[in-house]
């Protein structure tokens, strides 16, 4: 792992780390059928829960204890797990967003990532399960998202014993996008808050193909891209695809980036999107935005999940950044 300066990155575009054992690239085909893609959520889960019980922190995280609840909005529950730390009462607190290109994906199987994050950084987390498309396109989830921040802020946090004026926002992939909109958005509306947004490799640009590493990593590395039309995750979340350049899809074009709260980039090398990274992170030093951007050498889009030593090398700088830290 390297932390770079955020105005002069320089990438090598290296292979993958010899550890790096690549799972089976996600069933975006399942999205359209439901019943379909929660099965294979439930199958994923179970391989997850066997990789994570050989790890040593295994009987830590299953110690952290969770609430269900959630809020309603336009006539649909929310649910949102909470993950409680060990000593509540003006806690931090984290607002995650999970990844899955905005179609697959659900709050189980960020589930042993929210226990480590409540364990370590003493933060109450809430892991949000917003709507998935294709059955719920933009804005759908975007607004789930944001709704429960808003619903964290106004009343949540204090419920849990969280200080509502510490919250951070973070996501990793299509979450990572969530958490860059939902970032602007509440500064622009000044509705809430947030202290810091965390973006572990985030896809923040749809309109554009002609970054390199989409290119260099297109194939072969967990996060397939089919260069010659467009990405089946992005035509499943748009309604249409001119929608792509509305900031709200893509936040790398937003016309002004000042103001933003504090910013962790985490990144991984061997990854199609890594540019984007690269490029929202120099946009937001340009703005005058702290930024701290740290490249994970070696691993593949998705990593954060896999329980590789780089995962919780992440996930140990998200808590430094809840607890205060650098």
């Amino acid at each position: 792992m390297q932390k770079l300066n955020p105005e002069n990155i320089s990438l090598n575009y290296g292979e993958l780390a010899p550890e790096v054992v690549l799972p089976p690239p996600d069933r975006f085909d399942l999205a359209p059928d439901a019943e379909a893609r929660a099965l294979y959520h439930r199958e994923k889960f179970a391989v997850m829960t066997l990789a994570v019980m050989k790890k040593a922190v295994y009987p830590q995280l299953m110690k952290v204890r969770t609430t269900e609840s959630g809020f309603e909005r336009d006539g649909y529950f929310v649910p949102v797990r909470v993950y409680h730390p060990a000593e509540p009462g003006g806690a931090p607190v984290l607002v995650l967003y999970h990844g899955g290109g905005w179609a697959i994906n659900d709050i189980n199987i960020y589930d042993y990532v929210c226990r480590y994050l409540a364990y370590r950084s003493g933060a109450v987390i809430f892991s949000v399960d917003y709507r998935l498309a294709p059955q719920h396109k933009f804005p759908v989830g975007l607004e789930d998202c944001y709704g429960a921040t808003q619903w964290v802020f106004d009343n949540a946090a204090k419920a849990h014993g969280g200080d509502p004026n510490r919250i951070s926002v973070a996501g990793d992939s299509a979450g990572g996008n969530y958490a860059a909109v939902v970032s602007m958005t509440a500064r622009d509306s000044g509705d809430f808050p947030v202290a810091n947004q965390i973006l572990i490799y985030p896809g923040l640009d749809l309109t554009e193909t002609e970054y390199y590493s989409l290119k260099r990593y297109a194939k072969g590395y967990f996060l397939e891209i089919d260069l010659s039309g467009p990405n089946i995750a992005t035509e499943m979340y748009l309604q249409d695809l001119s929608q792509a350049s509305d900031p709200r899809v893509s936040p790398m074009l937003a016309k002004d980036f000042r103001g933003l709260p504090r910013t962790q980039v985490i990144s991984a090398e061997s990854d199609p999107i890594v540019d984007h990274a690269v490029r929202y992170a120099k946009l937001l030093s340009a703005a005058e935005v702290p930024v701290d951007f740290y490249l994970f050498e070696g691993m593949p889009h998705g990593f954060i999940t896999d329980n590789y030593g780089a995962s919780f090398q992440a996930m140990d700088l998200m808590c430094d950044l809840l607890r205060g830290g650098s």
